[in-house]
């Protein structure tokens, strides 16, 4: 080998060594450059923005390039957004602080940028909307004394929808949670509240997680044990309340089956479908308990059924009753959950007549008997569709249990003989059951008192649909829908005299419906429907439903589709109902009372807090009316967030429970959207925000930055009011002041030479490499 290639070897050699003794890496080039520069935005930039001065390039978490602020008129208290290697930030002490510290202490940096966000982030922009998470919604029953594993009982993690400046977030955030189970005691029957502790580490939006409640869940303690009753007797009707361990028991599935006998248990008797008796979800009833002799008769009932085998035995104990003309006695015996003896029938005793509750048609199979046509199609009619019908009979039209039959009827069709099948209206047809169909039904069916049997013909002309859409599916300002109107096709629909129409609300399901037309918060034109001030306890529970009836257009339904609104864990959603049917319910004229969130109204505003003196630093503080300037637009304040409504304080367990406001857009700080923390720090302890605050004194007292300008002032650790300090601290600065600009001219040259040092190693190596290829 020649002496200039072993000279050009040994030359790359070298370089390596010199790059690798300088700390230099190939990768460490690209960033170089922007390690140089030093951000001094601090109080009035965006928490992504404090990333410049790490090591990631300039980039924050995700990546993601770190939006520039181009606005020079955002106040006294930003510089320049960075500091040249041309130009070095001489006056910017704090920033330069702050850049050689990050080079030379990284654990040093990390807690003072922590610092830096906790004192900046006194706004939140994101705010709990819900949870979602394993036996939310419902108790989790657990038998007394078994072993309890939360890591198979319990959810390790809890779904959490997040509501923000822009409406709801439409991705959940997935934290891990762990359950503090230290209250409840699995040796002791009764109900526990369990409180979740989140791990907010990884969660990416800023949340006051301090004033957020936590998601909780409760631990129902069931003690097993045998169902027995508490009777109650009053002439011949025994009534027997459901106990289970001296405590009221409901049935949970509404199931049970009811036994009795006549003959000291020799004998036992399915009665639960007999006339005699009614079963309730509490408690059951049992008539005409007479003896059939003159002496006094025993009568036993014992239940069983109940289809709940973790908690509950197969049997109850057993009633005996002693009756005559009428009931005497009433005594439980104990049966320690085990069947009584004796034979046992399964069959329920048929001991009817049982009342008719209504009918249906047989064809079309099981529709009420009301038949709709248009005008002109009496050729769609069939009379042998209806010489059958469906009769419904039970104990009760609400009862525990209801049973079916079919039927021939003799229908009267004179009056379809004589219709006018082109002229709207309603035909009304009577049909009766023949005698023979009576008498082989009479058993089980009481005809002497049914539900008059008819049949409707209704002939109507099509109408237009009318539909209510959503002008767009979340809410507005001050919490405002607006809803527009839509006929066939989804077209469209005008109506020229808007004060015609009648705007129906409804809050519990289309239960009861209020006219709110004439409400100060609902305006109406010719195609939109605009209401604002609703509440989210509403929203949360069954939501706003409303609907318009009109009488303008004669060829559109009379009544629109309905337009449900509601808050659930998934946002803002808006549903469509059904349209031309006036929806049933209860109409009211008026509406009552906070209804909606009117200004003023009584129960739905905070109550004025006096003004407090303040002194020192309190008197620093922004005012609760006082608003966080937009560092982009200074000229321009946000709007103040509306707080009519205190928050609640029960826990955010469901849909139908929290009433938290609807985020306003102007309630969050402009930097929450864009909030990330930079390349290796720490994530934020939230729990920990409010403990150490010395650190924010410090900085925002550092030349270069107004304390008293500063879109978040710092909170002060002791009782000293704000820009006090004391000697040492003054004297701390004074030295700052006076050594951190030659700190920053040198660390600079610095910088320079190793740039300089590695672009020459690199160049020779490459050349070295290229003449050795060359030569081969």
């Amino acid at each position: 080998m020649k002496k200039k290639n072993i000279l050009l070897t040994a030359a790359a050699t070298l370089a390596s060594l010199f790059i690798a003794a300088g700390g230099i890496s190939i990768c460490s080039l690209a960033s170089a450059q922007n390690r140089i520069y030093t951000s001094s935005r601090l109080s009035t930039a965006t928490p992504s923005e404090f990333a410049t001065g790490s090591e990631s390039g300039g980039r924050g978490n995700d990546g993601g390039e770190i939006p520039e602020n181009n606005d020079e008129t955002s106040g006294g208290n930003v510089i320049d957004d960075e500091v040249c290697i041309d130009e070095p930030a001489q006056n910017d002490s704090s920033a330069a602080y702050n850049t050689l510290e990050s080079e030379n202490n990284t654990e040093s940096t990390a807690e003072e940028q922590t610092d830096m966000l906790l004192s900046t982030v006194t706004d939140y922009a994101y705010t709990l909307c819900e949870y979602y998470f394993w036996m939310c919604d419902r108790p989790i029953q657990w038998r007394m004394g078994n072993e309890f594993d939360p890591y198979m009982e319990l959810s390790d993690s809890v779904d959490v929808y997040l509501d923000g400046p822009d409406g709801h977030v439409e991705d959940y955030l997935s934290l891990p949670v762990e359950w503090d189970l230290t209250q409840v005691d699995f040796e002791k029957e009764g109900s526990y509240r369990v409180t979740g502790i989140l791990d907010t580490s990884s969660c990416e939006y800023v949340i006051d997680w301090d004033n957020t409640p936590p998601p909780s869940l409760t631990i129902e303690i069931i003690n097993y044990g045998t169902v027995s009753f508490r009777p109650e007797y009053h002439g011949t009707t025994l009534t027997l309340n459901y106990e289970m361990n001296g405590r009221p028991y409901q049935l949970p599935f509404g199931s049970i089956a009811l036994y009795e006998s006549q003959d000291d248990g020799a004998s036992w008797y399915n009665i639960s479908e007999s006339t005699r008796v009614r079963i309730y979800d509490d408690h059951l009833s049992v008539s005409e308990i007479t003896s059939n002799t003159e002496f006094p008769s025993s009568f036993l009932f014992q239940a069983t059924g109940f289809d709940d085998p973790e908690f509950t035995s197969d049997y109850s104990d057993i009633v005996k009753i002693i009756s005559s003309e009428a009931i005497l006695s009433a005594d439980i015996i104990d049966s320690g959950g085990t069947q009584a003896v004796g034979t046992w029938n399964d069959d329920p005793i048929a001991d009817g007549p049982y009342p008719i509750l209504e009918y249906k048609t047989y064809i079309p199979r099981k529709q009420p008997m009301i038949l709709e046509f248009t005008p002109g199609d009496q050729d769609s009619f069939r009379r042998e569709y209806f010489d059958r019908i469906y009769v419904y009979y039970g104990d009760a039209p609400q009862g525990f249990w209801h049973k079916e039959a079919v039927l021939p009827v003799q229908w009267e069709w004179t009056p379809v003989d004589s219709m006018d099948w082109n002229q709207e209206g309603d035909t009304v047809i009577h049909g009766v059951f023949t005698p023979e169909v009576i008498e082989k039904n009479e058993y089980r069916l009481n005809f002497n008192d049914m539900p008059e049997l008819t049949l409707t013909i209704s002939i109507r002309s099509p109408r237009a649909p009318f539909n209510l859409y959503a002008k767009e599916e979340r809410p507005f300002e001050n919490n405002t829908v607006q809803i527009q109107f839509f006929g066939e096709d989804d077209t469209p629909l005008a109506f020229s005299s808007p004060s015609l129409l009648k705007v129906w609300c409804s809050v519990d399901g289309d239960l009861t419906w209020y006219d709110i037309t004439g409400e100060s918060n609902v305006s109406l034109s010719a195609d939109t429907l605009t209401i604002s001030a609703i509440k989210e306890k509403y929203l949360r529970a069954k939501g706003y439903t409303f609907q318009i009836e009109q009488t303008v257009l004669p060829g559109h339904e009379q009544f629109s589709s309905s337009l449900n609104v509601y808050h659930s864990s998934m946002g803002i959603y808006f549903g469509d109902g059904a349209g031309g049917d006036r929806g049933g319910g209860n109409r009211q004229d008026k509406p009552p009372e906070g209804l909606f969130d009117h200004a003023g109204s009584e129960g739905d505003s905070e109550e004025e807090i006096p003004p407090e003196e303040t002194s020192g630093s309190d008197a620093a503080q922004p005012s609760k009316e006082s608003t966080v300037p937009d560092v982009t637009h200074p000229s321009e304040q946000p709007d103040v967030p509306d707080t009519t409504e205190p928050p609640s304080d029960h826990p955010v367990g469901s849909p139908g429970e929290s009433e938290a406001l609807l985020p306003s857009d102007s309630s969050a700080p402009p930097f929450a959207e864009e909030f990330s923390l930079p390349a290796g720090l720490p994530s934020l302890d939230h729990s920990a925000a409010g403990q150490d605050r010395s650190r924010q004194n410090t900085m925002n007292s550092e030349p270069g930055i107004d304390s008293e300008s500063s879109s978040h002032p710092a909170t002060f650790s002791d009782d000293r009011a704000e820009g006090t300090k004391s000697p040492a601290e003054q004297n701390e600065e004074t030295v700052s002041a006076s050594s951190l600009s030659q700190l920053s001219d040198q660390k600079y040259k610095y910088q320079i030479l190793r740039i300089i040092a590695s672009v020459s190693a690199i160049s020779l190596g490459g050349a070295a490499g290229f003449y050795m290829i060359r030569r081969r």
